[in-house]
């Protein structure tokens, strides 16, 4: 075991931490504000706040976000973490009813829960999650979605199907398993305040687009609209190859589970290479891609818990070699390390971690990383360097 170099604080109490939640107010002379509670798949409420405070206090719209709910927790302690933030946003003053929930991953499964049970929710953002047997409600739920996302194909099902509609809208971005850009959640802010308003264009790319427009039209029932006839069009081709690929991404995902603990590093790059030079387009490539870098993920994060290192290292050189920029990857190095006791090899590669753009605060914070390096100066000034302020 390496060295655990002391610093002169007691150790957990002396790192820097965040609170429960993170709230952002609007700039603006209203006494009561509508209000946006927004739940992570990984707890990162404060870097939420911090990218999208502003444009949502633009449209006069405050955010309460969790720092403790992350993928995992539910039941007593989920609805805990909810109450905590029902209770801060009151006292903060935000109009309880005017409540908008949304949710990255896991998250999204949680708001839409939450939508179901709470009446004064009036609107619903999921990202990167789907809900296939989903039909209108009530009240307006805005999937977003990223087109390499590898959970895309689940978002479409319901917007592709007879059933979508009103108060409902989908949107898609050119991106991965991801928050939305900007633009795009702040217009799906403004939908979900005012269902049928017009949005401006949110994708520079024409077939993200025409999808973009056909979901807006399709929402408002726009069928009679000699713009919506056009993109109906052009739009239901996309349709029939979507669905040629879905087919096909469902074979090739049921491949890669029924794999899930094969530790064969020449199965998985023969997949890889199959991949690559497959005729795919390009977005089914990297949601396959996507997807088999989730599997090598999970497989090494067990292999850690169960303390197997040699198989936890197999599978990180599969994963190195699936996705080498993921700073996942140097997360999970660090992580094999820390728990063989091999602190300073451990730091190193954390280091790594964080110059490819490792940023989450709140994983390290509340794990065993702070439990066995919480003395060390070096992990301290690591926590300052991505705390989220």
């Amino acid at each position: 075991m390496s060295e655990n170099k002391n610093s002169n604080g007691n150790g957990l109490a002396k790192l820097p931490a965040l609170p429960a939640v993170t709230i952002s107010k609007p700039n603006n002379d209203s006494t009561k504000w509508p209000v946006l509670l927004f739940f992570d798949a990984q707890a990162r409420g404060a870097q939420f706040v911090k990218r999208f405070a502003t444009p949502l206090s633009d449209v006069g719209v405050g955010v309460v976000a969790s720092n403790r709910w992350k993928n995992g927790i539910n039941g007593e302690k989920s609805q805990k973490i909810v109450n905590k933030m029902l209770q801060e946003a009151a006292a903060n003053g935000a109009d309880m009813q005017q409540i908008y929930v949304a949710g990255f991953s896991g998250g999204a499964h949680l708001v839409r829960m939450l939508s179901q049970s709470a009446r004064a929710v009036k609107g619903v953002i999921t990202m990167g999650a789907g809900n296939p047997q989903k039909t209108p409600g009530q009240i307006p739920e805005v999937m977003v979605t990223g087109m390499s996302d590898f959970n895309f194909r689940d978002v479409m099902q319901y917007p592709m199907s007879e059933h979508y509609g009103k108060p409902d809208l989908c949107m898609v971005f050119d991106g991965g398993h991801e928050w939305a850009p900007t633009e795009v959640f702040v217009a799906a802010v403004k939908w979900c305040m005012q269902p049928g308003k017009k949005l401006s264009a949110i994708s520079a790319e024409q077939k993200l687009q025409q999808l973009n427009r056909y979901f807006l039209y399709k929402s408002l029932k726009h069928s009679e609209n000699q713009v919506f006839m056009s993109v109906n069009k052009a739009v239901q081709q996309t349709f029939v190859d979507l669905k040629k690929e879905f087919e096909a991404e469902q074979k090739w995902q049921n491949i890669l589970r029924t794999n899930f603990v094969n530790n064969n590093k020449a199965f998985w790059l023969e997949k890889l290479q199959e991949l690559d030079s497959s005729d795919k387009s390009n977005y089914f490539r990297e949601r396959v891609r996507e997807y088999m870098s989730l599997l090598q993920f999970m497989a090494i994060d067990n292999y850690i818990r169960e303390q197997q290192f040699l198989k936890a290292e197999q599978r990180l050189a599969i994963y190195r070699a699936i996705d080498p920029e993921n700073p996942d990857v140097e997360f999970l190095a660090a992580k094999i390390l820390l728990y063989k006791g091999e602190y300073d090899q451990a730091m190193k590669k954390l280091s790594k971690a964080l110059k490819k753009g490792y940023d989450n605060f709140q994983v390290l914070r509340n794990s065993e990383f702070s439990e066995k390096l919480a003395n060390r100066e070096d992990f301290i000034l690591t926590l300052k360097r991505i705390y989220p302020n």
